[in-house]
């Protein structure tokens, strides 16, 4: 998984998004400690399972 700072990401975000839709995630960072995680919306489904 690759990582973005939140300034990196505020300064120039076309690369990650061009990477989320080729379904890369991406880890947040702040201050180098990782405060969440970016996902593709199609890998979503995936990752958290329907209630029924």
């Amino acid at each position: 998984m690759k990582s973005i700072s939140v300034g990196e990401l505020r300064q120039n975000p076309a690369p990650m998004i061009a990477d989320l839709e080729r379904g890369e995630p991406y880890a947040l960072t702040r201050h180098n400690h990782r405060i969440g995680t970016i996902i593709p919306a199609v890998s979503s489904a995936t990752l958290i399972p329907r209630k029924t």
